[in-house]
Formats: structure tokens, C-alpha cells, sequence
């Protein structure tokens, strides 16, 4: 096999690790656990987009915090590397998206935005979903 039959292959594996190692490290929020109900990896021709759903529960304490104006934030880090047996591992991807719950006490919605996208549920339980 050539140098060019196996990039393909090796590029799968390092993207196979990195998705491993991606699931393998969610932090604990509020001694909760947030576990990753599944996670995938997919080429749509002009990259690759992770598509990840994530399953937990509010502590009564977060839920308080946030029907008291208090936003919260969550973040997701994504980091894909590459091993080099010649030099330090190549890192091509570091990817963070920050998610933000807030409730709004004038219209009584529930609000989730990321990046310049708003957008407003009628209840708590609908914009965890």
C-alpha cells in the first residue's frame, strides 16, 4: 500500500480517537452527571460537523437560579489532534460553542441562544429538549 491509501485510513482513526476522547471528557456540572446520549462525526463535502446530544437533569439549586434572571452557560469543547511519531501531535481542530439559559421575567420565556440564534420556549422542561 502507498503513503496515499493509508492517509485516508489514519485520518479516520485520529478522528475515531478524537471522538472517543470528546465523549470520554464531560465535566460534572454541580456534582451532576451529564452523559452524552450519542455523538456523531459526518463529512458533508465541504468539512466535517459533530452532531452530539447530551442527556441531564437541573439540580433544584440551577433551576431556582435560573427562574431568578440568572443565566446559564454551557459550553462544549472540542478538540481533534493528530498523532506524529516525528514531532509534538498535530491539534488541526479546537472548537468551542457556548449555549446560554436565561429566563425572561417580562414575557415569562425561557430563552436559549448561541452565537446571534435566540430562540424562546414557553417552559423549562421544552428548552432543555
Amino acid at each position: 500500500m502507498t503513503i496515499k491509501h493509508l492517509f485516508p485510513l489514519r485520518l479516520a482513526a485520529v478522528l475515531m480517537v478524537a471522538l472517543t476522547l470528546c465523549l470520554a471528557v464531560v465535566r460534572p456540572a454541580q456534582a451532576e452527571s451529564i452523559a452524552v446520549q450519542r455523538a456523531s462525526l459526518q463529512s458533508d463535502g465541504s468539512g466535517w460537523a459533530l452532531d452530539a446530544r447530551f442527556d441531564f437533569e437541573l439540580n433544584p439549586n440551577l433551576e431556582d437560579a435560573v427562574n431568578k434572571g440568572i443565566p446559564l452557560y454551557f459550553t462544549t469543547d472540542f478538540e481533534l489532534s493528530r498523532a506524529r511519531w516525528y514531532w509534538f501531535d498535530e491539534q488541526p481542530v479546537a472548537v468551542t460553542q457556548t449555549i446560554r439559559l436565561s429566563f425572561q421575567p417580562l414575557t415569562r420565556e425561557y430563552r436559549v441562544s448561541t452565537g446571534g440564534l435566540q430562540l424562546g420556549f414557553p417552559s423549562l422542561k421544552d428548552a432543555l429538549a
